[in-house]
């Protein structure tokens, strides 16, 4: 309820007045063409286009359009400015696809929008219509597009009742992801937060009910736009996005610190496709939870993986020395090796603990084998324990080490003496653990079970 009522919010301050640009029930033609047709780019053939006056959905005549080949029928010129969203609505029936844009010649696509959702048209009975174009242009020839096609021989629509209006939704304002994320609040709160705003982006990942958009590579440069996004949008494509910014934290039990995403997204639209996706920026452990890292394409080295995957979420914990974080299966699931050491590339995010999540499998980069780590510096018996366990390493003089819990809190730390040390486990919980020694500046891992 809570959610719902921030999103209603959220809409009605956006609320204001749509303005009628067009609108048409076929009733007046000139010259075998309804008034408010034909433009420039036009290609559908005149003599595909008549007035009837039965079936029609109000008044005493409609619009029909035979569909020999696909072509695209369009308005005269109308005025409209750049960055305001346009609702076309209308009535239709028959059998065809059709589907809107817009011609205002913008730089790119040759003028045109991206073309938007198209419909599939098979009924005797009206239906009604509603889609959305986005002008990037001011213009006052902008021409609205209706491309057509045939389903099948004899294929033809009927349409009705257009009216072309602005949405109620005023102009977004411009900010790019870098004015979007960067703040010096100490929760991470966003400087735009609640404003409706308009950016671009780069897609670094997909996920089922989000996209990850960045604008270069490094720190700020990254956003969750909370968009279930159409199947063939990819990594790699540009796009440019109109929504609400909003802080995300947990609600039953707050976080720390929030996450900003887009939400309540009026507007999302491919530009272009096959752009390269920014690189990772290699990131330190000890560095990832800085509000600058969020959403952002990372490169984590040397985590060693803590515990296997939980059986209901399928994440997995993984860390080092620095601190820990989950390695989360929303764009990509894999099964490690407890003990491996592994640099993982990923989305970094913050969901009251830190995640991280890899795209594909080549995000996961296996350095070292958990019997390297053991056979290579150490070796501990018995394994499992329940009193104590004995370290037996080379050289000699005593090393620095931590023993961590899977979550990463430190439950023992002192010195090792070589070549045998012992560590007292019997007051500790049973369960994994990760010894940490450091030897030569560089940290050697074991995995310890206590029973």
């Amino acid at each position: 309820m809570r959610a719902f009522l921030i999103l209603l919010c959220l809409v009605m301050s956006h609320s204001g007045h749509a303005q009628i640009i067009l609108q048409s029930g076929f009733e007046a033609w000139t010259e075998a063409v309804p008034e408010g047709f034909v433009g420039s780019q036009n290609t559908i053939p005149l003599d595909s286009i008549s007035q009837i006056t039965d079936p029609v959905h109000g008044g005493t005549s409609a619009m029909r359009m035979g569909l020999a080949q696909p072509a695209s029928l369009t308005t005269t010129g109308l005025p409209v400015e750049a960055y305001r969203i346009y609702e076309v609505r209308y009535w239709v029936r028959g059998r065809g696809r059709i589907g809107t844009r817009l011609f205002d010649g913008r730089e790119e696509n040759g003028g045109f929008s991206p073309n938007g959702t198209v419909l599939q048209i098979d009924t005797a009975d009206w239906q009604y219509v509603l889609q959305t174009v986005l002008a990037t242009t001011t213009t006052s020839n902008a021409e609205f597009v209706f491309d057509v096609e045939a389903t099948g021989d004899g294929s033809s629509l009927v349409i009705d009742d257009l009216t072309i209006n602005t949405s109620t939704l005023p102009a977004p304002t411009a900010a790019s992801i870098a004015e979007i994320q960067e703040t010096e609040e100490f929760n991470g709160y966003s400087p735009l937060n609640f404003a409706f705003v308009r950016t671009q982006g780069v897609v670094t990942a997909v996920a089922p009910n989000s996209v990850f958009i960045q604008a270069g590579s490094g720190p700020w440069s990254g956003i969750e736009v909370l968009y279930a996004a159409d199947p063939d949008l990819a990594a790699g494509d540009s796009v440019r996005v109109i929504g609400t910014v909003d802080e995300f934290s947990g609600l039953d039990d707050p976080w720390a610190f929030s996450r900003t995403r887009i939400i309540a997204v009026q507007y999302l639209e491919r530009i272009s496709s096959g752009h390269v996706v920014p690189g990772p920026v290699e990131v330190e452990m000890g560095s990832l939870a800085e509000e600058q890292w969020e959403s952002v394409l990372v490169r984590v080295p040397e985590l060693v993986c803590q515990n296997a995957p939980d059986p209901f979420d399928f994440d997995w914990p993984a860390g080092n020395g620095q601190g820990s974080l989950f390695i989360d299966d929303l764009l990509h699931y894999h099964y490690p090796t407890i003990g491996a050491t592994y640099t993982v590339t990923g989305i970094a995010l913050y969901a009251g603990d830190m995640v991280l999540l890899p795209r594909f499998e080549a995000d996961i980069e296996l350095i070292v084998g958990v019997e390297e780590h053991i056979a290579g510096l150490i070796s501990v018996f018995p394994n499992p324990a329940s009193e104590q366990v004995s370290i037996h390493t080379s050289g000699t003089g005593a090393l620095r080490y931590q023993l961590t819990d899977v979550q990463g809190r430190i439950v023992q730390q002192d010195h090792l003496d070589r070549p045998v040390g012992r560590l007292v486990v019997d007051g500790l919980s049973p369960g994994a653990y990760q010894l940490h020694i450091e030897v030569d500046g560089a940290t050697r891992v074991a995995r310890i079970i206590v029973r």
